[in-house]
């Protein structure tokens, strides 16, 4: 407002500006001689190249914060978002799980898996039933883990002996007593008992058993 006779005029006075309206916080508020002044952007906005202060990124399901929403006007920056790891993908174990700001640690192969010398997580050689069984376990930790081995079933009757278990994916058979018509000699191997000739007879019967 100005009383001179001339240059006189009436006050002009001016809405205070709302620093919320542009996503700004409010560094002085207005008052009858200065307008508000506005300051960082408000927390979940950042500024854009053209000044503006726009909504920061909102990761959705699945996903992390790898860098986080800043609002202030020095190292403003927008957040970014990653795709949580699925540690299933990679056989292993989830150690930790994915949450706004961490993405999933994860540990160990799964059961049924080893670790490779790349780093790998890969299927455990499977034993096939009846033929072959589990002579080293299938170990999954990531310390001492290694590779199921298969052995190859023993065959009772190539040493002339009696099957007494089957086997199977753990164990391998088990053979017992001499076939008929063989004994156990003194190395303890199942050997075909003598065979009477013409104008012989039997005096010792032939006994397959272990114990006689």
């Amino acid at each position: 407002c100005q009383a001179g006779s001339d240059d006189t005029v009436d006050r002009e006075c001016s809405t205070c500006t709302v620093c919320a309206d542009s996503n700004r916080e409010e560094a002085a508020a207005c008052d009858v001689d200065n307008d508000t002044t506005c300051g960082d952007c408000s927390a979940e906005f950042y500024e854009d190249d053209n000044g503006d202060c726009v909504a920061c990124a909102t990761c959705g399901a699945g996903e992390y914060e790898s860098v986080a929403c800043q609002a202030g006007s020095d190292d403003t920056v927008n957040r970014e978002c990653e795709a949580c790891t699925v540690c299933g993908d990679a056989n292993r174990e989830e150690a930790t799980a994915c949450d706004a700001t961490n993405d999933a640690t994860c540990g160990d192969c799964e059961a049924e898996f080893y670790e490779d010398d790349a780093g790998d997580c890969v299927a455990c050689t499977t034993c096939v039933a009846g033929t072959s069984y589990e002579s080293t376990e299938c170990q999954a930790g990531s310390d001492d883990t290694v590779d199921r081995e298969c052995s190859t079933c023993t065959v009772c009757a190539d040493s002339n002996r009696e099957e007494a278990a089957a086997c199977d994916v753990d164990n391998d058979t088990t053979c017992g007593d001499c076939s008929a018509e063989f004994y156990e000699d003194d190395n303890g191997d199942c050997v075909a008992c003598a065979t009477c000739g013409a104008g012989e007879y039997e005096s010792v019967a032939c006994q397959a058993g272990s114990d006689d």
